[in-house]
């Protein structure tokens, strides 16, 4: 049996979606911590269980005859996350997991401007610490998020962003079906593989293709940025600070990363950002 942690995401459902396309609807689980969110898997057959990464004893019982355990990393960062992680690992051990595919991303190190990307690193010590059988997803950074980055900071004809670096921009749709593609063979044996769009791509780049001609690339500081920021009504503080941290770690090259093996799992291009923007 297949289970799916974070079942009523983003991502995660579009996980679901993918699986049910090629798995009989009594072979796949979710794990999730309300289960009254997901009625309508239970409707077509899917096993629904509750499971929070942070009470390490709902987890059994949602993990409960996994061959297969997707992980889609929890939310939140630092100490408090890479413990609900941990126990995560501790569960899948627990029950007989006979692999455990976890969502890194690209940019996981063991230091980073952007604290999710540690917490990635330190997440996949402890699979490596574990003894499981796992493969930590390399997943390019989500596309949705570059595309709000661009928009954002687009008016009257200049883009003003922060400084930046290439970054390879992923869709969730691609990355679901790639995932699946992994999840369907057995004999996968890429331990850390990457998990991204055909190329990492600056804002100038981006701005230079896209459909509006003559966009100027205005480099701003992080304190314009953040206040730029102001007009996302209650944005706190520290999300405004993640998102500086997102331009910096991009800065230091973290996210200039590409790999042929989505492309191959797909049997087509990732969809591109820049056609996504000018289509839209």
């Amino acid at each position: 049996m297949l289970i799916i942690t974070g079942a009523t995401g983003t991502l995660g459902q579009l996980v679901v979606e993918e699986a049910l396309k090629v798995f009989p609807a009594n072979e796949v689980g979710v794990s999730v911590r309300d289960a009254s969110k997901a009625q309508e898997l239970v409707k077509r057959g899917v096993s629904v269980r509750e499971g929070d990464f942070k009470k390490a004893e709902s987890l059994t019982q949602a993990f409960d005859g996994a061959d297969d355990l997707l992980v889609i990393s929890g939310n939140g960062q630092g100490e408090e996350l890479v413990q609900a992680h941990k126990n995560v690992i501790e569960a899948a051990k627990q029950v007989g997991v006979k692999r455990l595919l976890y969502t890194s991303q690209i940019g996981s190190a063991p230091q980073s401007h952007f604290q999710p990307m540690v917490d990635h690193y330190q997440t996949e010590q402890l699979l490596e610490e574990s003894g499981l059988n796992f493969i930590a997803l390399r997943n390019g950074f989500y596309s949705a998020s570059g595309q709000q980055f661009f928009f954002g900071g687009l008016q009257d004809g200049q883009l003003k962003l922060p400084k930046d670096g290439p970054v390879n921009w992923t869709t969730h749709e691609d990355l679901a079906e790639g995932i699946v593609k992994i999840i369907q063979d057995e004999n996968f044996d890429e331990k850390y593989p990457q998990l991204t769009s055909s190329r990492a791509i600056t804002m100038e780049e981006i701005a230079n293709e896209y459909k509006q001609d003559g966009i100027e690339r205005v480099v701003i500081s992080s304190d314009e940025y953040k206040e730029a920021l102001s007009f996302i009504p209650n944005l706190p503080e520290e999300m405004k600070q993640m998102f500086v941290d997102i331009f910096e770690a991009s800065a230091d090259g973290d996210f200039n990363k590409t790999s042929p093996l989505l492309e191959q799992l797909l049997g087509r291009k990732p969809q591109d950002i820049v056609d996504i923007l000018n289509n839209k």
